[in-house]
């Protein structure tokens, strides 16, 4: 059949054929996923402190002072300044009732296991710079502006990295002692991978600014011994 159709003709069909081909293989391709991170949790291979932290865990969504206290090492580390348990609660903000939210946070993210010690959350012993912040739920808006009326950029997702941008830094001792905190610190400004930058409500993401929370044994019972915040 091709020997009936001029030279020319065959050479423009083809060369309509492999442009088609192209831009096929273009309109199929797909965009590169966001780096993500993995959580881990090392709590099944310690029952005893599996127990323990469900315990803990439990108390620290409902506010309960009494098993939280119970829970913690009398002489608790909190920085470099001499703590107890009650003064630490204090500083976060929990009463009978109000959840200690930064705990609750923490330990929903996983515990990883040092040496004989557990540390929560698992993201904070990850291999990262401390620029980078990590989403931690699903369907986080990326705003133009620090405010919740401001116009959707994207949308990002459960264990996205992002950027954090430290000349306009969320506040971490405001975002971890109200479950609604407000004012332009209440945001941190990111930039995803792909280079678009704009505001995430700072409830919605962990970094090394946010606290960390250490686990040990006394006298054969696991506690809370040491914990350090951001220094946001």
């Amino acid at each position: 059949m091709l020997n009936n159709i001029e030279p020319s003709r065959v050479f423009f069909f083809l060369l309509l054929a492999s442009m088609g081909l192209m831009f096929g293989m273009s309109a199929g391709a797909q965009p590169a996923a966001p780096p993500r991170v993995v959580l881990r949790d090392d709590s099944p291979r310690e029952p005893e402190f599996a127990r323990f932290k469900a315990r803990i865990l439990a108390a620290a969504e409902a506010g309960d002072v009494e098993t939280l206290m119970a829970l913690m090492s009398p002489d608790i580390s909190s920085g470099y300044e001499p703590s107890t348990p009650a003064s630490v609660l204090e500083k976060y903000r929990v009463a009978a009732g109000r959840p200690w939210l930064a705990l609750r946070d923490a330990l929903l993210l996983g515990t990883v296991s040092e040496g004989s010690e557990f540390v929560a959350p698992s993201t904070q012993t990850l291999d990262m710079s401390p620029d980078d912040a990590i989403i931690i739920a699903d369907d986080v808006r990326l705003r133009a502006a620090p405010n919740d009326q401001a116009p959707v950029l994207r949308r990002l997702s459960r264990l996205q990295v992002v950027t954090l941008d430290r000349t306009q830094l969320y506040d971490s001792n405001l975002t971890e002692t109200s479950d609604q905190p407000r004012g332009p610190r209440a945001w941190a400004r990111v930039t995803t991978a792909d280079g678009q930058t704009g505001y995430v409500f700072a409830r919605l993401l962990v970094s090394s600014e946010n606290s960390r929370f250490v686990f040990g044994r006394i006298d054969g019972q696991w506690k809370l011994v040491a914990l350090a915040r951001g220094a946001g």
